[in-house]
């Protein structure tokens, strides 16, 4: 089973278009349901989706690394 993918550096994009050195503006623009609320961490924002989660690591306002994650049931 692929249950994560990494993204560390920019040409891969999510489905809605966010790469890594996209701004943190940008990714609340694309994904307003994003929140670092449940995380607890201010550079860390998630987004569920379906069966998946999407972790969005921030550095000075700006996306450093993107995990997509497929929760196994």
């Amino acid at each position: 089973w692929l249950n994560v993918i990494r993204m560390t550096g920019p040409g891969w994009t999510t489905a809605r278009g966010i790469e890594v050195g996209d701004s943190v503006a940008d990714l609340k623009t694309l994904y307003p349901k994003a929140s670092n609320e449940l995380t607890g961490d201010p550079n860390l924002y998630r987004y569920d989706v379906d069966e998946s989660t999407i972790e969005f690591s921030v550095k000075d306002n700006v996306v450093s690394k993107i995990e997509v994650r497929y929760n196994i049931p």
